[in-house]
């Protein structure tokens, strides 16, 4: 027993470059797990940079420098969030508004509807049938009220972090945008190189 673990541990783990992506999987997987809620704003950004640095770079292709590259990039999603912040905010807010407003008739309207059909299928459903169903939807639209009213309450510091994130996700998507090659004091281009001549 003690040979064939041996022997899975020096097949699996004697190559140091697995080694290595395993322990920072291990602790990718740990951190994901243990910080996910603090570090949501970095991985959003990092996602949103790496999908814009394709446009960074098509630019510098064209002759455009990186700062320059960075900034109109930059600008231009933060035209695009802003944009979207003040055309779907206030859409969603008018539906929902229209939607309370219209669902006390539409209550009202299928109240009256089960009323009705006692007199249009007597044999199927009696009155005191279509009672305890009208009474019943009374019981659950008061129970929607208190849920709707204990949720807005709950959520006030969901808000509060999509307030934080829509301030915090720009800014760190600039400084991922702009330092991308000098972050964390590393030159990531003498790495790729040093590692491509091993």
């Amino acid at each position: 027993m003690l040979d064939t673990i041996k022997g899975w541990l020096h097949r699996y783990l004697s190559d140091s470059e697995a080694l290595v992506l395993l322990l920072l999987l291990v602790a990718g997987f740990a951190i994901i797990l243990t910080m996910g809620n603090m570090l949501a704003p970095v991985f959003a950004a990092l996602v949103l940079a790496f999908l814009m640095q394709g446009v960074v770079n098509w630019l510098q292709s064209r002759g455009l420098g990186h700062n320059w590259s960075v900034t109109l990039v930059f600008v231009l999603f933060v035209t695009v969030l802003v944009v979207a912040l003040f055309l779907l905010v206030p859409l969603v807010w008018q539906q929902v508004s229209s939607l309370l407003n219209e669902l006390p008739k539409m209550v009202n309207h299928g109240q009256a509807w089960v009323r009705e059909l006692p007199e249009h299928f007597p044999a199927f459903i009696s009155e005191a049938e279509t009672a305890a169903v009208t009474e019943s939807i009374n019981g659950m639209i008061a129970g929607l009220g208190q849920w709707a009213l204990s949720f807005s309450l709950a959520n006030l510091t969901n808000v509060m972090a999509l307030l934080v994130y829509l301030i915090l996700v720009p800014i760190l998507v600039l400084f991922f945008l702009k330092d991308k090659d000098h972050s964390a004091g590393l030159d990531w281009q003498s790495i790729t190189k040093a590692s491509s001549c091993d």
